[in-house]
């Protein structure tokens, strides 16, 4: 990324996905809570469990709208994901991407997938090269003023900032 401005917008766009990590498939089952813990349907909202309880403690729990009416509910991993070719879900519960009709090929998931996990690091890294390469410069800059044999402080500084601009330019 040669400019802050690409990698200003990159981190924009990341920052306004859906949060990440993401994963294939529709991995979440969700539902709202209807039962109570002896297994028997009530009404009135004292319910305490949902119909994916069985598959163990929920990994959320809070309101959600289910069927237009929003509800205490719970939100559970699916043991047997479905849609891995052509669906996306976050680590949030959320189904970032789903394409029903097989649109979306399984290759072009996993690279949506991919690039959604590693962004954020790479820009950490650029943000941590462009900090380094900025002290480096700095140091030069500060190197020139050193009291040196022959000025070669001076030569050294000069050598530094010309290698740094040299790999900027890419030669």
């Amino acid at each position: 990324m040669k400019n802050s401005k690409a990698e200003s917008d990159l981190r924009a766009l990341m920052e306004s996905a859906t949060p990440g990590p993401w994963e294939p498939g529709d991995v979440w089952l969700s539902a709202g809570r209807i039962y109570s813990d002896d297994g028997d349907r009530v009404e009135g909202g004292s319910a305490t469990r949902c119909a994916f309880c069985r598959l163990g403690e929920p990994s959320w729990v809070g309101r959600m709208d289910i069927n237009g009416t929003a509800m205490p509910a719970h939100r559970h991993r699916n043991p047997e994901p479905y849609g891995l070719e052509h669906a996306i879900s976050s680590a949030d519960g959320a189904l970032v991407a789903y394409e029903g009709g097989g649109i979306v090929r399984a290759e072009d998931v996993q690279f949506a997938i991919s690039a959604r996990n590693h962004v954020p690091a790479l820009l950490d890294d650029v943000a941590s090269l462009r900090a380094e390469v900025a002290a480096a410069r700095k140091f030069a800059g500060e190197m020139r003023d050193f009291c040196s044999p022959h000025g070669v402080a001076v030569d050294y500084a000069d050598r530094l900032v010309e290698a740094m601009d040299r790999a900027k330019e890419g030669r």
